[in-house]
Order: structure tokens, then sequence, then C-alpha cells
């Protein structure tokens, strides 16, 4: 059974864990947009936990700045076609996986298969669908 999702959000990269003064201590500088991502998540129905290999699908969509539109919504020439800047496709997926350990999958560890896009769309939007992997693993 195949889990699908859209979340209308503008895609978010994992950061990197901090350290506190003494280095005693780490704490994750994106637990608060994790828990927001994971509140639209819910907002969709009911999350089902899977359990065995999973094959993860992640589309990262980013609304395209004004400076790369004409007046009339047409593309501007010399605008880029692909979202070729930050964030990294691994930082945005690792965000994704993280915050749904737990919720959707015991651990991310169960992931054997990944598929990662980021493009320009319509509207801010991650979307996933889960499910299991195809062939024999």
């Amino acid at each position: 059974m195949a889990y699908d999702v859209t979340v209308t959000m503008r895609p978010v990269p994992q950061k990197r864990h901090r350290h506190c003064a003494g280095g005693t201590r780490t704490y994750d500088p994106s637990a608060a947009e994790k828990a927001t991502f994971l509140a639209l998540v819910r907002e969709q129905g009911p999350v089902p936990l899977q359990e065995g290999p999973l094959r993860a699908v992640l589309h990262f969509r980013y609304k395209r700045p004004k400076s790369h539109l004409r007046a009339g919504g047409q593309l501007r020439k010399g605008a880029p076609e692909a979202h070729v800047a930050r964030p990294d496709v691994d930082n945005l997926a690792k965000f994704v996986l993280d915050a749904l350990q737990g919720v959707c999958y015991k651990d991310d560890s169960q992931i054997v298969h990944l598929e990662v896009t980021k493009a320009y769309g319509g509207e801010d939007s991650v979307s996933l669908t889960l499910g299991r992997p195809q062939g024999t693993i």
C-alpha cells in the first residue's frame, strides 16, 4: 500500500546539528520546522506506520521568483529552466526523512530506494510517496 501526501510549504533543507557551549550537548536547529512539516502532513489524514523495506519518492517544488517572469507571466529570456540553486537535494531529502521518522516508518534506514527531484513549479510544495520497492531486494 503506497502512501501519498503533498504539503504546501517552501521546501527547507536539513540544517547541521549544533553544539552548545562546552560541547556536551547537541541540538537540531531544524526541530521547529520539522514539527511544522509533520503537522501539515498529519492534516492530510492518517499517517500509516510502514514496516519493512521502503521506496521513497520526493518532489520539491519552488515557486518561481518574479524576476524570472515577464509582465505577461511568460518565462523571461535567460531565466533558468531548472532549479540549480541551493538548497541541495540531499539536504532537502534528509529533512523530510528525518521529520517522518517514527511516524511513517520506525527508522529512515528502512528506505532502500530513494528518488528526489527539485524543480520550479506553480507553488512551493513537498510531495512524498512511500511504498514497497519494485522487484526483489
